[in-house]
Parts: C-alpha cells; sequence; structure tokens
C-alpha cells in the first residue's frame, strides 16, 4: 500500500491510498465471506455456495464499500501518521471521493478535515498568581447548625407564631386562571409537608411566609416563557388561593452527642473530626477548580486560532442542528427533524436568520458556539501534544461507579437492580470515555502551572480587568468565566465531538 496527501485549502486535504491486487482481493474475500455465512440457496450446502451465485444474491456495491472502509480503517493512523497530518477527531467529517473497486489498480481518496493552526498559549511556563480559598473559621458550628435543623423535631405552633422556612405545614391549595377557570395541577387538599421541600409551586414560598395558622391568602404568580418552567405554566398567570390549615414549628435538635449518632457517629467530637476533613477537602477542591478555570480561560484567550470561515461556519451549523433538534423534542415535534437536519448540515454559509431562535439561544449561537468550538480545536490538539492515553482499567472502574450511582437511585424508587445493558449503551460508555480523557488532560496541564498563592485577589483583580477590556469579556474566577459557563453537558452535547 501505498499513501500520499495534497493539502487543498486550510484544514482540508485529500488523502489517497493505492492498494495492490492482493491486498484488495483479499479485503473484498474477507467482506464476501462473512456476508455469505448464513445465505441458504437450494442445491448447495450451507457454506458451499459458489462465489458468482453468492455475488448475484448480494449487493455488489455494498460489499465493495465495506471492503474499502475495512482497508482505509487498516491503514489510516499509520498513514496519517506518516504524512504528519492532524485531523479532526471525528473520522465521520471523512468523505469519499469517487472510488471504484479495480482489483487490478485500487485507488481511494478521500478528503479530510485537519486540525486549524493554533498558536498555543505558553501553559507549560505560566505563573499563576491565585489568591487561596478558604472557608470561614465558622464552617464547622455552621454545618453542625444544618445538621441539626435537619433532626428538627416539629411542635404544635402558638396562636401568634409565624411560619418560617423550616416549619412543617398542613394546608390546601387551589390554583385558577384569571378568568376564573381551573388550573388544577398543583391542587393539594389537607397536605402535610415539610416547607422547604419545595412542595409548593414556584415562586409561592415567599408569598406564605410569615403567615399563623387558620389564615387564608390569594397569591398571584406570573409566568413567563422561561425555559426552566414547564411548559403547562408558561406565559399564564396563576391564581393559588392557600388556606394554611395547620402549622408545626420546628424545634432544632441540640448539637450534642445523640446528634452525632443519627448521623452514625459514634459521638460529637468524631462528627467534628469528619466535617474538618470536609472542610479541608472543599478547601482542595475549590483551590484546584479555580486553577483550571483560570488555565482554560487563558488558553482559551491568549491562544492565537487560525480557523477559515468555512470551518467556523459548518461547525456552527453543526451546533445549531443539534440546537434545534433537542428544541423541536422538547416540543414533541420530532416529525420535522430530517427536513430541518438537511436544511442546515453541512452548509458553509452561516445565517441564524432562517430558523426561530429566541434571545437565549440567539446568544448562544453568536457568543458562545465559536468560544465552546475553539475550545474543542484546542482540547483535540492538546490530546495529541500531550499524548492523552486512557487505560482500559480506568474505563472500567468509572463505568463500574456510575453503574452503582445509577443502580442505587433505581432501588431507592423501589425498583430491582438494573441490568448493566439498559445503562451501558454506546453513548454512555463513550461519554464516560470523553469526560476520562478529559480530566486526565486537565491534571496533566495544571501539573505544569506555577503558583503562587496570594491572600488577596488585588493582583488578579487588576489582570482580570485588563483582559476584560481586551477581550471585552469576563474572565476567570466568576460564575461568568467563559469556560465554565460552556463546558456544561448541554453546551457540549450541542458541540459533540469536533
Amino acid at each position: 500500500m501505498k499513501s500520499s496527501f495534497d493539502v487543498i485549502e486550510d484544514c482540508k486535504g485529500l488523502l489517497t491510498f493505492d492498494f495492490e491486487k492482493t491486498e484488495a482481493e483479499n479485503a473484498y474475500n474477507k467482506v464476501l465471506k462473512e456476508a455469505s455465512k448464513d445465505i441458504e440457496i437450494k442445491g448447495f450446502p450451507k457454506g458451499k455456495v459458489p462465489k458468482s451465485i453468492i455475488e448475484s444474491s448480494l449487493n455488489i456495491k455494498y460489499l465493495q464499500k465495506e471492503a474499502i472502509t475495512k482497508l482505509v480503517d487498516q491503514h489510516l493512523d499509520e498513514a496519517l501518521k506518516n504524512h504528519k497530518v492532524k485531523t479532526i477527531q471525528d473520522q465521520s467529517v471523512l468523505s469519499f471521493k469517487d472510488s471504484n473497486f479495480n482489483f487490478e489498480n485500487l485507488k481511494i481518496e478521500f478528503y479530510v478535515e485537519t486540525l486549524p493552526k493554533i498558536d498555543v498559549f505558553d501553559y507549560k511556563n505560566y505563573k499563576m498568581k491565585l489568591p487561596k480559598f478558604k472557608e470561614k473559621d465558622d464552617f464547622i458550628e455552621k454545618e453542625l447548625e444544618k445538621i441539626a435543623i435537619r433532626n428538627a423535631v416539629f411542635v404544635d405552633a402558638k396562636p401568634e407564631d409565624k411560619l418560617e422556612k423550616h416549619d412543617q405545614i398542613t394546608f390546601d391549595l387551589i390554583g385558577q386562571l384569571e378568568d376564573g377557570s381551573a388550573f388544577n395541577e398543583y391542587d393539594m387538599t389537607d397536605e402535610t409537608a415539610n416547607l422547604e421541600d419545595n412542595v409548593l409551586p414556584p415562586t409561592c414560598l415567599e408569598n406564605v411566609l410569615g403567615m399563623k395558622a387558620g389564615e387564608e391568602k390569594d397569591i398571584k404568580v406570573e409566568f413567563d416563557d422561561n425555559e426552566k418552567y414547564q411548559e403547562n405554566l408558561k406565559n399564564k398567570t396563576i391564581i393559588y388561593k392557600f388556606k394554611l390549615k395547620e402549622l408545626k414549628k420546628s424545634v432544632k435538635h441540640e448539637i450534642n452527642d445523640e446528634l452525632a449518632k443519627k448521623e452514625h457517629y459514634e459521638n460529637l467530637e468524631i462528627l467534628k473530626e469528619q466535617l474538618e476533613k470536609a472542610k479541608e477537602r472543599i478547601e482542595l477542591e475549590e483551590n484546584q477548580a479555580r486553577t483550571k478555570t483560570l488555565l482554560l480561560d487563558k488558553l482559551l484567550i491568549e491562544s492565537n486560532f487560525h480557523i477559515p470561515q468555512w470551518l467556523m461556519n459548518k461547525k456552527l451549523n453543526a451546533i445549531l442542528q443539534n440546537l434545534i433538534k433537542n428544541k423541536k423534542q422538547e416540543e414533541n415535534n420530532e416529525e420535522e427533524d430530517d427536513e430541518e437536519e438537511e436544511n442546515t448540515n453541512n452548509i458553509e454559509e452561516f445565517d441564524l436568520s432562517k430558523h426561530k431562535l429566541n434571545d437565549e439561544e440567539i446568544k448562544f449561537m453568536t457568543e458562545e458556539a465559536p468560544l465552546l468550538i475553539k475550545y474543542k480545536f484546542l482540547e483535540a490538539l492538546l490530546f495529541e501534544e500531550e499524548n492523552i492515553v486512557v487505560s482500559q482499567e480506568e474505563i472500567n472502574s468509572a463505568l463500574a461507579k456510575y453503574y452503582d450511582f445509577i443502580n442505587s437511585i433505581y432501588k431507592r424508587l423501589g425498583h430491582k437492580d438494573l441490568d448493566p445493558k439498559q445503562i451501558f449503551t454506546r453513548e454512555t460508555v463513550h461519554m464516560i470515555f470523553i469526560i476520562l480523557r478529559t480530566k486526565v488532560l486537565l491534571e496533566k496541564l495544571i501539573s505544569f502551572v506555577q503558583i503562587e498563592e496570594i491572600e488577596t485577589n488585588n493582583n488578579l483583580d487588576k489582570e482580570i480587568k485588563e483582559l476584560k477590556e481586551k477581550y471585552n469579556i469576563i474572565h476567570p474566577i466568576s460564575d461568568n468565566s467563559p469556560l465554565s459557563n460552556l463546558l456544561k453537558t448541554d453546551n457540549l452535547s450541542l458541540a459533540g465531538e469536533i
């Protein structure tokens, strides 16, 4: 086998394989043999049907394509390595050029999308000034207070007692629309519950605090079209008639050895020791998270990306396609998915005006999606540069933990043990592999960083301000960090594998 690679334009090339006659014949015959295993034709023993008769009963074009695919899979990695070609990881982007299956001279050509050139920020010599996160001195006291409240007992309220968020209530709740028609989605009668268990509809909680037993109240709630609300609540105004029939006050447990035993610790001293360890763990995890966020933002902002517009448009259209598909599924309108997919897939022109998107979706597509694409390209490059490998043992361990977690939820709901086949779909295993690989990459990147811990964040605030002015975005160590917002499951699922 001989191969060659020719650059067509930025991030696109033509990879060509020339196979010897024997290689082509062997690949085709293997595919043919596999396909003919179960063929039964009258007059011939099973597995002894002549080749010419088998071919006449099967789709030859399909068999040839299978043979080509197997040949390419066998030699692809080696050819790309020999030609020093860094491809975009999702090999499904490879599209075959015209190829005829000629045993004498099998020539296979296909287009390859290659990673864009990225001048990566020098993370190996990055000196980071990081304000050290430290839990407040009263951390253990506050945690003990929460535990005491969690183990509270409820006593009958006095007539003058008012409802507070930790109390227990018995109540009626009847809903109706502004025109007086019934809206009984949340109707409850003689319902008893702890107020902090979120038994009331959204926004009702703050309206009932301070009420006394026996009091009634009409609560007007206006819902907009925010995606956090259920479909049946969006753009509706509902009047809830609430009656507080009985009130029991929460009396928190005394902080003593008995409280520790309720939390399965031998005594209060041991509980405090465990809380001290929890405090140290939280501080460690928070400082690691800060380091990761600052480093990722620095990589994203300070690296120089040379992404041709056609490639950026193609990736934006892929994200847009997934966004629209997910939106239609939520609206139970999946029958038009194929048409929409055809209209957006692989288009190298990007035009949002053709689609009905809300302001939040437009903001995501115009401001956040391009950053996400850059990050995915950067990540793909760093996977290769740093030779990131995830072992089968690590994958198996993660899968076992994932199964235990999901199965424990089902068992708490009263179900039997789940069949692992119900959980470990191909998509799930791939997702866990991606998560593990990213984790290994981040750990390696962070290991290069030289951290100078500082007690205040004055120096860092100055750096944030300078970067914000330069790039017109909010920078690290905040909930609004570009990557801390983007690297969420929903957004990554929209971006897929770059």
